[in-house]
């Protein structure tokens, strides 16, 4: 009985491991992305083919929402995207660990933090930068 069991298990992971190189998605070349998807995701075309699958993933969930907002709204977006990428390195690791920090919070206390964001004035904004962001560099 437990012969028949390893056996079946073995059969069933060797299947598996058949299947998975031509079930796993391979990575889209920037010229494969229909004229919207690249619109919406222009400020990733220079480096696109260098981007990990993984990442040009996101990137493709992102853009089926991306398309479904106005102009203005995208162009918001890519500004900010630009911004980040004119950032020093070490800025930008800095940033992507405090997202992290933010995202591993639990929903409703992410909920409660955007919420007491959007309620504060351009000027308490920039206070809370300066004085609650320690290892912001000047």
């Amino acid at each position: 009985m437990k012969m028949i069991f390893k056996t079946a298990l073995l059969d069933a992971l060797l299947a598996l491991l058949l299947v998975m190189p031509w079930s796993a998605a391979q990575a889209v070349e920037w010229e494969q992305l229909d004229e919207d998807t690249q619109r919406v995701l222009e400020p990733f075309e220079s480096g696109w083919d260098k981007l990990p699958q993984d990442r040009q993933d996101k990137l493709l969930q992102r853009a089926e929402r991306w398309k479904l907002l106005p102009d203005s709204k995208l162009a918001q977006i890519h500004h900010k995207i630009e911004r980040f990428k004119s950032l020093p390195p070490e800025e930008r690791k800095r940033l992507r660990k405090k997202q992290q920090w933010f995202h591993k919070l639990p929903p409703e206390r992410r909920r409660e933090l955007r919420e007491q964001w959007r309620h504060m004035t351009a000027e308490e904004r920039r206070h809370f930068r300066q004085n609650h962001i320690k290892d912001r560099k000047k």
